[in-house]
């Protein structure tokens, strides 16, 4: 797997960037927890990949560790697409060809 850099953080994933941020900060995941003020399994979820990053705990993050909101939301929308699987894609692929064809 590739390592990307953004904002500074080497990461391959949401969770790494997690895990690399808070390595960096010398805080565990019940200190992020605590700073947030919210529950350590929500923490353990984010970096697990379990739990997506939404809007508002991007900018929680944003203020306890200097990384930009964005960042955190592009990370977790890049890794949602590297996981998505739809079965249907080779399906939808071949109508909307055949669609265009009639299009023309």
């Amino acid at each position: 797997m590739r390592t990307k850099k953004l904002g500074g953080w080497p990461a391959t994933g949401l969770g790494e960037l997690l895990r690399s941020v808070l390595r960096h900060l010398g805080w565990s995941q019940k200190a992020l927890a605590h700073v947030l003020g919210r529950p350590v399994q929500v923490v353990s979820e984010i970096a697990t990949g379990k739990k997506r990053v939404t809007a508002t705990t991007a900018k929680e993050l944003e203020a306890a560790t200097g990384m930009a909101a964005e960042a955190w939301l592009r990370y977790d929308m890049e890794e949602q697409l590297r996981l998505a699987k739809p079965k249907t894609l080779r399906a939808i692929r071949a109508r909307a060809r055949k669609r265009r064809g009639f299009e023309s």
